[in-house]
């Protein structure tokens, strides 16, 4: 019997070792990044530079179009077919494939999200503004520091600068509010069922009625994004990225320096970052896809010769416990068979 369950926890080690995302895609708008979003099915990706180029990018990270601005592009929004941008300056620019409408609201925007319908939420100085169609449909002035839509637009999750963390329906009525000391950016699932919402050094995951459902400590998170269906939270640190289920299980823990932005599909299978130097990776995140066949550009996995060295002894010890595993479920056979004579 201990036997059979030291097996099992060598091919469960193996599993688990295994279970981290791998880069397939890379490519530099050549300029500094100030912001990034990707579509929900990771069909397109939106990126805004300093100097005041929009890019829209697909699935291979080829570019499909590129705007210039007088100023800096200091957050972008992309949802189904419609995306926005908003200027350093406090202009927005909502697109379906063309120019909508304009936005001036004339304060720097610290915050865009834009649902799969096209409404449009942006935290500006002290307030926070909901547009439907382009027209204001409700502001608050409670100092939102982070907030963001669910994706049918129906519901809004807000960290403010007082400390709080407050939920409102769609017509602007509070569903819940708790006081969390440090509110620094949340997320939110696809019908407002999980948030996730982060301090400078804490995880937190509530379901839709405020029921805190976990907390992690962390350090120095930079940013959170949970997934669709809420079944995934990933969390941005200065030098790596971590990856959680909404049960609190830490499913891995990734490299990365130099981070500016991050996104994840719909179910966790895809990833995006964007980095201050230029540089957008896309990475796997599931291990039922395989690699593409053919990857027409370098991947850029930036690894220094001992973490490459490191790599490669993993996957011998992976290997070598493969073997152990085979041979004691032969001893196992064998003994059960000896006692049988």
């Amino acid at each position: 019997m201990r036997l059979e369950i030291l097996v099992i926890l060598l091919v469960t080690g193996v599993s688990m070792a295994s279970a981290y995302p791998y880069i397939y895609e890379s490519f530099s708008v050549g300029e500094n990044i100030y912001c990034m979003d990707m579509a929900e099915d990771a069909s397109a990706i939106a990126v805004g530079t300093v100097s005041g180029k929009f890019y829209l990018l697909n699935d291979e990270l080829r570019i499909i179009e590129v705007k210039s601005f007088d100023s800096g592009i200091v957050k972008v929004s992309i949802s189904g077919e419609y995306y926005a941008l908003a200027t350093i300056n406090g202009k927005i620019e909502v697109y379906k494939e063309n120019k909508l409408y304009s936005i001036d609201l004339e304060k720097t925007v610290n915050c865009l999200d834009i649902s799969y319908n096209g409404e449009v939420l942006a935290c500006h100085g002290d307030n926070l503004t909901f547009f439907v169609n382009g027209k204001e449909y409700w502001s608050k002035e409670i100092s939102p520091r982070d907030a963001v839509l669910s994706l049918d637009g129906e519901y809004i999750a807000v960290a403010t600068g007082d400390g709080n963390i407050s939920i409102y329906k769609k017509d602007g009525s509070l569903l819940w509010k708790k006081e969390i000391k440090g509110a620094k950016m949340v997320a939110i699932s696809e019908e407002g069922d999980y948030i996730a919402l982060c301090t400078n050094d804490d995880l937190y995951l509530f379901d839709k009625k405020g029921n805190l459902l976990y907390k992690k400590e962390l350090k120095n998170i930079k940013d959170v994004e949970i997934t669709q269906n809420g079944n995934y939270i990933l969390c941005a640190l200065p030098k790596s990225l971590v990856y959680f289920d909404r049960f609190s299980h830490k499913l891995w823990e990734y490299e990365a320096m130099g981070i500016e932005d991050v996104a994840i599909s719909e179910k966790g299978d895809t990833i995006s970052i964007a980095y201050w130097n230029g540089n957008i990776e896309l990475y796997n995140n599931s291990k039922e896809l395989k690699p593409k066949e053919e990857v027409k550009k370098e991947p850029e996995l930036n690894l220094t010769k001992e973490k490459q060295e490191r790599e490669e002894e993993k996957g011998f010890t992976n290997v070598v416990f493969i073997v152990i595993a085979a041979i004691i479920l032969i001893l196992i056979t064998l003994n059960k068979v000896k006692k049988k004579r």
